[in-house]
């Protein structure tokens, strides 16, 4: 089966990239990026400006790679074009696109209706494979017979079991972008004893003056490269994780798999289809609520031949059922059924 993935390059920990990875293991598959987020000055300035309609309508206008779509699709017979969310992607081309392949598929890894989406492209899917169950009843409102789920998967290559390192060496780590809701899982924190390391950007203008008095070392830098991250996640005792707000009942996030693979313990919040994803207290360990986080930590750190236990059964499942190529796997079974 021949499959081309639709994407933009280098977003959100190389999604696109991991995806084709993951297809590339069981089928011939190639990529085609419409955009690129990037570090660039220029990239990154060009990418806001785009936020505005009317000078993202300009921009493509002028720069749209959109037609370099149509004639892939038109040379190379595709069994299918698998596009990875592109709310933004011109109506006319999707049409086009849509006459020259014989299946058309969207992966969507948050919330489908938020303000990334264009339901006017839906109607062009055949497949409308989405990370968390919730939305499949709205979506089928829609007309999206074949909504199915589809949850984040992690990449191998990336993230994978080894020594710890000395160098990120902590109790308690978290990894991620500042945003309000995840104020909470420093709030509850009383133990001035911990060691805490935070990796991310915003951090040092977050509203939490007393933790920062209590844990002054605890901010170490805005930026984590991916195969560093790894190396965090199995050299700290606990990895905290908090899952967005787009996650409703079994929308497990793209960190909760990394952490896992990469051999390191993890403290995550829970959902009520979590469960069946990874079992409390035996493949990780869940808080309900934020002020279970201090009582938790203590536990864990004081019981280091439990957290081996969960790491080495965590990792197992992970390794067998949450990869790229086996989102892949399910995706052709289910396009094949």
């Amino acid at each position: 089966m021949k499959v081309l993935i639709v994407g933009v390059k280098n977003w959100h920990g190389r999604w696109t990239e991991s995806t084709l990875e993951g297809f590339a293991k069981i089928s011939y598959a190639d990529v085609f990026f419409y955009k690129e987020e990037s570090r660039n000055i220029l990239i990154r300035g060009r990418n806001f400006l785009r936020k505005n309609k009317q000078l993202d309508k300009f921009y493509s206008q002028m720069f749209s790679n959109g037609n370099d779509l149509v004639s892939l699709v038109k040379k190379i017979h595709y069994d299918l074009v698998l596009i990875l969310k592109a709310g933004d992607m011109e109506e006319e081309i999707l049409f086009e696109v849509r006459k020259h392949v014989p299946i058309l598929a969207n992966w969507w890894v948050d919330d489908p209706f938020n303000q990334d989406a264009n339901l006017d492209l839906y109607k062009y899917y055949d497949y409308f494979f989405v990370f968390d169950s919730y939305y499949i009843p709205e979506l089928k409102k829609l007309g999206l017979e074949n909504a199915v789920w589809l949850p984040c998967a992690f990449n191998p290559s990336n993230y994978f079991p080894g020594e710890a390192n000395s160098k990120y060496a902590t109790d308690l780590a978290f990894v991620g972008s500042y945003f309000p809701p995840r104020e909470e899982l420093f709030s509850y924190l009383k133990n001035e004893k911990l060691d805490i390391s935070i990796w991310g950007p915003g951090w040092e203008n977050a509203p939490l003056q007393n933790f920062f008095k209590k844990y002054p070392k605890s901010l170490k830098g805005s930026n984590l490269p991916n195969a560093e991250a790894a190396n965090l996640y199995r050299s700290a005792k606990i990895c905290l994780n908090l899952n967005h707000s787009h996650s409703k009942i079994d929308g497990i996030n793209q960190r909760m798999l990394e952490i896992i693979a990469s051999g390191g313990f993890q403290l995550c919040d829970y959902r009520d289809g979590f469960s069946a994803i990874f079992e409390d207290s035996k493949e990780i360990a869940y808080f309900k609520d934020s002020s279970d986080i201090p009582e938790l930590v203590d536990f864990y750190l004081e019981n280091e031949e439990k957290r081996k236990s969960i790491i080495q059964k965590g990792m197992k499942k992970v390794v067998r059922d949450h990869s790229f190529e086996a989102r892949a796997r399910s995706v052709l079974r289910i396009i094949q059924e």
